[in-house]
């Protein structure tokens, strides 16, 4: 999946201190995603798209990066406990970077909400 100019702008006008963080994540939702995924900017962030449907969106702020929405862990409790430390309000994951990228829960994060 390639990047749209409006995701690259994103990308470009996050501070210094958040742009590596946030390249981050967005290159393992991307890898985590596969084929059949576009891009767009959507709600003012960048979403991953399939079949014309917003299926996940990422962000980049200030002391955190985030993904959206929560995936439905009914199936899944242990999914549920791990994404636990990082639920913030009704629908989003929220990881400071003043901690390391936990990247196997959002590889669960991202594999839930696309349906793997």
């Amino acid at each position: 999946m390639s990047s749209t100019p409006e995701v690259e702008a994103y990308v470009a006008a996050l501070p210094d201190a958040t742009r590596p963080r946030f390249e981050q994540l967005l290159a393992l939702v991307r890898e985590c995603t596969g084929d059949g995924f576009t891009e767009a900017l959507r709600y003012g962030v960048p979403t991953l798209r399939r079949e014309g449907r917003n299926v996940l969106h990422v962000g980049g702020f200030a002391a955190h990066v985030a993904v959206y929405p929560l995936p439905d862990t009914t199936a899944d409790p242990g999914l549920a406990a791990a994404m636990a430390p990082y639920v913030a309000g009704k629908g989003t994951l929220r990881f400071p970077h003043a901690q390391p990228l936990p990247e196997a829960v959002v590889r669960r994060v991202v594999g839930a909400l696309v349906g793997r």
